[in-house]
């Protein structure tokens, strides 16, 4: 006897299907209370791409609330403050496809103040070292894109308001009639 086929195919189709669906709900990670402490922990000693990538895989599940915005404050000050060792950020920005998509959309999100994006455009614009073409392009594109998402820049301060014409004298008040006399 022989199996049949498009019963076979297709079963193993849905077997696939339901796997490739199944697999990343199973590596979601809930980030607990402990989880989200150490997070914000490690997350403020980032000095090094090595400890980043390090810190958003060991605590990358708990990217929300606080801890998103300390790692974006880290994705910044190892981009922006770190930039001579931008070379460091190559080999996991290379091998880790998920890694490197999340620091992308953390810079083209739209979220980041215009003068970060700023500050990223014209480093990897202008500052590039040329073994880091690559990296810069990316990095270049994904802040060209956030800029044009934009977060709006801090409203300026309003302008004093012009001074007010003088008031016209009061009209004066009408006289009571005058009383009868007694």
């Amino acid at each position: 006897m022989h199996p049949d086929v498009p019963a076979w195919r297709r079963n193993a189709a849905l077997l696939s299907l339901c796997l490739a669906f199944a697999a990343p709900a199973i590596a979601q990670k809930t980030c607990s209370k402990a989880d989200a402490a150490n997070a914000e922990k490690a997350i403020d000693r980032v000095v090094s791409w090595g400890t980043m990538h390090k810190t958003w895989k060991d605590y990358g599940h708990c990217d929300t609330g606080q801890a998103a915005e300390l790692f974006t404050e880290a994705l910044l000050r190892m981009i922006v403050g770190s930039w001579p060792k931008i070379n460091e950020l190559e080999a996991a920005f290379t091998s880790d496809i998920p890694y490197r998509e999340w620091i992308l959309e953390r810079i083209s999100s739209g979220a980041l103040p215009k003068g970060d994006l700023d500050d990223v455009h014209d480093l990897t614009q202008n500052n590039c070292p040329k073994s880091q073409k690559r990296i810069c392009e990316e990095l270049h594109k994904a802040a060209e894109a956030g800029k044009d998402k934009g977060k709006p820049a801090a409203p300026k301060p309003a302008a004093p308001a012009a001074p007010a014409a003088p008031a016209a004298p009061a009209a004066p008040a009408p006289s009571a009639p005058p009383k009868p006399a007694s």
